[in-house]
């Protein structure tokens, strides 16, 4: 009778053990699945982008000699650019945590040129004894294509691209005035710019996930000239520098998922 109420002990606890283990296995897997539900895998392949960004444009003047021209015209206040817009449409590839980025924008820009007349001089809008001022407005149409690689964070359904390269701005026209140091005039503004521009970018992208591959696009971003706007200035290079935040959308060609 001792011997049979043990192994009626023994079954039971084997029994209860087993429920236990099995309750067990099932509640890993719940959480295996809620754990791939929700963490995004790794994105690679080819994708596109189509967005737009207020921009805002910066001038600096750097000397170039000091000696050579005494009398110089500060261009400082000179030209006053004005908010526009940029239009974008990326390419871009994408591996594991890296990412190549490309295409093509598109911007226009306005700005205000004037300087002012003092004893038959022109000179800078710094001096207090202006009598008379030549003014107008720089307009300019810019087709930029940039080039830049990207380190790839993920954070479940937010992705953060952070970047760099260059940008190449080509003007495909332009129309105004501009002061030219080595004849010390007024001209006009195709006679001594340069068509095209060199520039350092700097930026980071944060993509949410929508599906696996649409997205959603923020990109804040930071570009600054390389080489001087004047073709021909003796004492000033000038140079612009660009700062926006783009807004848009993205969609991935044939995405592969890498767990």
């Amino acid at each position: 009778m001792k011997l049979l109420s043990f192994l009626l002990v023994l079954a039971f606890c084997f029994g209860l053990n087993q429920n236990i283990l099995a309750q067990e296995e099932l509640n890993f897997e719940d959480v295996e699945n809620i754990e791939t539900d929700t963490i995004v895998p790794f994105y690679t392949g080819w994708m596109i982008e189509l967005k737009a960004s207020p921009l805002f444009t910066f001038n600096s003047y750097t000397k170039t000699q000091y000696e050579s021209y005494t009398h110089e015209v500060s261009p400082n206040n000179m030209y006053d650019p004005q908010m526009s817009v940029i239009s974008h449409l990326g390419l871009a590839y994408y591996g594991k945590n890296w990412g190549i980025h490309s295409g093509l924008s598109y911007f226009p820009l306005k700005e205000n040129f004037v300087v002012y007349e003092s004893n038959s001089k022109l000179v800078g809008v710094d001096s207090l004894t202006t009598i008379d001022r030549i003014k107008g407005v720089n307009t300019y149409n810019y087709l930029s294509i940039p080039l830049t690689v990207s380190y790839v964070i993920y954070l479940k359904r937010f992705q953060i691209d952070l970047r760099a390269g260059l940008q190449f701005n080509v003007s495909v026209s332009k129309d105004g005035l501009t002061y030219d140091f080595k004849e010390k005039k007024v001209i006009d503004l195709a006679d001594n710019y340069q068509a095209f521009q060199a520039a350092l970018a700097i930026g980071m992208g944060l993509r949410y996930v929508v599906k696996d591959n649409f997205f959603i696009v923020v990109d804040p971003f930071y570009i600054t000239g390389i080489n001087s706007i004047w073709k021909d200035s003796p004492i000033y290079a000038w140079k612009r520098s660009h700062i926006g935040a783009m807004v848009g959308i993205a969609y991935g060609f044939s995405p592969k998922a890498l767990k």
